[in-house]
Formats: structure tokens, C-alpha cells, sequence
């Protein structure tokens, strides 16, 4: 694995139109070995693909003993958006918070790594 993450930055609306791509994109890194860091600062607004797909990429890099990070600054509509969902109480503003404040998301991802 590598020292440092590769960064994947992520623009506009992460909604189902553009999930294939994007798990494509996420996914290519674990594959690989490698560390990644999924940006915020240009994402604008997500939807419930992509919240799955933070959740299943979480346990896909653990599960191959990669590290799936966050960094940048949330949207306050990707932060309404966690809320509304019942995906944590309050959305933190810097997205590398996310995996403190997303229910569940530590867990599966420990227990994805210990099948691996």
C-alpha cells in the first residue's frame, strides 16, 4: 500500500446517475492496494446511491486492508442531506469527520477487514 492516499476529487451532484463511474473510480484503488481520499470541495449535493456507495467502499477497502479517508469541505446540502437520511445527528462541516459521525460506518468496515 502506499505511504500517502491518492485523491479522488469529487464535483457537482454524487447522485445515481453518476454511481456506476464513481464506484468504478473508487473501487480501481482498493483493487490496487492503494490508499484514497475522497475530496468534497467541489461535491454539491448527494443522494442515497451515494451514501451506499461510501458504505460499501468503506467495507470494500477494508476488506483488502486499504484505508478509504474523507477530507474538504462539506455542502450544507450533502450535510441536510446525511441528516435527513437518519445517516448521523449532525453532519459535520469538514468531511474528514464523516467516518466519526456516519452510524455504522466504523463497524462494518471492522468487520469487513476481519473476513478479509
Amino acid at each position: 500500500m502506499a505511504d500517502s492516499p491518492k485523491i479522488l476529487s469529487l464535483e457537482g451532484a454524487l447522485t445515481v446517475d453518476r454511481a456506476t463511474q464513481l464506484r468504478s473510480e473508487i473501487w480501481k484503488h482498493a483493487e490496487s492496494g492503494d490508499a484514497l481520499m475522497l475530496d468534497f470541495n467541489d461535491a454539491t449535493a448527494i443522494d442515497l446511491s451515494f451514501i451506499q456507495l461510501i458504505y460499501a467502499s468503506s467495507r470494500y477497502f477494508a476488506g483488502r486492508g486499504s484505508a478509504l479517508g474523507f477530507s474538504g469541505t462539506l455542502s450544507p446540502e450533502i450535510g441536510r442531506m446525511l441528516e435527513i437520511g437518519g445517516f448521523c445527528r449532525k453532519a459535520p462541516a469538514e468531511a474528514a469527520e464523516l467516518a466519526a459521525v456516519l452510524f455504522d460506518l466504523d463497524s462494518g468496515a471492522k468487520s469487513a477487514a476481519r473476513r478479509g
